[in-house]
């Protein structure tokens, strides 16, 4: 089960939902097993182990989440690029199938570990793997402040 993904314990979290999780403190090559576990299992389970990954990410503190938002995208990097194509591709659908304030977190989470907790070759190598990093508003909202110098 994907709660398994995220249950190296390091401190209590108070559940906002489903999942007591807390931070996700695994090696990024045990975590890539348990994406290349859900990769394995039909689509339907695939796209259930996901959403309950999003679900756990969703109910963490904002440290908490970054740090599992980190693991995860480290995790990525750890995968072959199609099965990073698949899980990439799999996890937006299972964020289409969510409130738009999951996508949200999701996406602030994932724009504080880009800008601050990855080098810019695992971007690279994301961005190769996953479109949505590439769109020009997933930074976007990160530069607006060197905008708001210029005036314009």
């Amino acid at each position: 089960m994907v709660t398994s993904i995220v249950r190296d314990v390091r401190e209590p979290v108070v559940s906002a939902g489903a999942a007591n999780l807390t931070t996700i403190r695994r090696p990024a090559s045990l975590l890539a097993g348990r994406f290349y576990s859900l990769l394995a299992l039909p689509d339907d389970q695939l796209a259930g182990g996901l959403t309950r990954h999003i679900h756990a990410e969703h109910d963490l503190s904002e440290p908490a989440r970054y740090e599992a938002v980190l693991a995860r995208l480290q995790a990525w990097l750890e995968l072959d690029v199609e099965d990073r194509i698949v899980i990439g591709r799999a996890w937006e659908r299972a964020l289409d199938g969510l409130p738009l304030e999951y996508r949200a977190r999701c996406r602030e989470a994932e724009r504080a570990v880009m800008m601050n907790g990855l080098t810019f070759g695992d971007f690279r190598a994301l961005a190769a793997a996953l479109p949505w990093l590439r769109q020009r508003d997933y930074l976007g909202a990160s530069l607006e402040p060197s905008t708001a110098l210029t005036g314009v």
